[in-house]
This record gives C-alpha cells, sequence and structure tokens, in this order.
C-alpha cells in the first residue's frame, strides 16, 4: 500500500512542479519537489526512502532531456550520503533540524552531479539532443532558495502522508 501512494505522491508532485511552476519560472530554476520529498523521506528515515528516492529519479530521467540515469543515480548518491552522515556521524534523535544544510547542499550536488553525468556521456561520443549546460551558480542559488521556501510546505505533507499511512495500516488490521 505504502508504494501505491508514493507512486501517487510522485505524479501529484511532479505534475505541481510543472504546472504550479512552469509558468513564471524558467525551466533551469525550476524547484524539484520529488527531490525535497526524497530528502524529507531520507532524512527521517521513513520506510521505503530509497524506493521513492529510485521512482522519482526514473520518472524525472524520462520527463526531462538528459541521459537516463542523471537524476536516478543523482538521487541515490545524495541520499545514501544523508544515510551515511547521519547514521555514523550524527547521531541524532531529531534529524529534522539539519534539513536545512541537507537540502541546500543537496540542491547544489544535484545540480553539479547531473551536468557532470552527462559530461561524461558526450565524452564518450553518446549522442543527445540538447546538451545541458554547465549550472550557473545564480540559478542555482534561486533554485536553492526555492527549495528552502518549499520545505516546510513539503515537510507537512511528508507529516501527512504518514498519519495516512498509519491509519490505512491500523485500518488493515482491523478487517
Amino acid at each position: 500500500m505504502r508504494y501505491l501512494v508514493y507512486f501517487i505522491i510522485i505524479l501529484l508532485l511532479f505534475s505541481l512542479t510543472q504546472i504550479g511552476f512552469g509558468s513564471w519560472l524558467s525551466v533551469s530554476a525550476l524547484p524539484s519537489l520529488l527531490f525535497l520529498y526524497t530528502l524529507v523521506l531520507a532524512v527521517q528515515n521513513e520506510e521505503g526512502f530509497y524506493f521513492f528516492a529510485t521512482l522519482s529519479g526514473l520518472y524525472l530521467d524520462f520527463s526531462v532531456n538528459a541521459y537516463p540515469g542523471s537524476f536516478l543515480f543523482g538521487f541515490l548518491v545524495i541520499i545514501f550520503l544523508i544515510r551515511v552522515v547521519f547514521s555514523k556521524l550524527l547521531f541524532s534523535e531529531r534529524p529534522a533540524r539539519y534539513m536545512l544544510i541537507v537540502v541546500s547542499l543537496g540542491t547544489y550536488f544535484l545540480a553539479y552531479w547531473v551536468f557532470l553525468y552527462n559530461q561524461v556521456f558526450i565524452w564518450l561520443r553518446v549522442d543527445q539532443v540538447v546538451p545541458i549546460a554547465l549550472p550557473r551558480p545564480g540559478i542555482v542559488f534561486v533554485q536553492m532558495l526555492l527549495h528552502l521556501a518549499l520545505l516546510y510546505p513539503v515537510y507537512m505533507l511528508d507529516q501527512y502522508i504518514q498519519k495516512l499511512l498509519e491509519r490505512l495500516k491500523h485500518n488493515r488490521r482491523l478487517i
């Protein structure tokens, strides 16, 4: 049930990003609600965050003009690093207080990861229609500010979804 809910969330968040921000922001400065929700799941250590990251990365890979795996591997590397840092280095009971740092660093890391990942394929002479340009620091900074502004609503969405999943799990036991 959790995975079906995560699949529906992916469709809704991507659609909301495209409809809500696509008309007044350039494509390179669009905030990624999928990326934000993935970070929230990873920091909160919610069940299924690797599944959500994999599905979100695949969805963005097929939706954006980039080489397959650009977002998939970027999401997986970032959440792997988050889990290593939080489980091995920061023995914090409340990892949510580090969300601002995680979102800021994650936004920059993902932008440069996608660029470098695509450059490897260009250097290997694999054709692509439109090469991805080097991320401009100003655009990435605007994207980071948008991510920080949208962090609290996405965090609250996660809290709502987790309560919904708990209720569904509880109701399922009653049947």
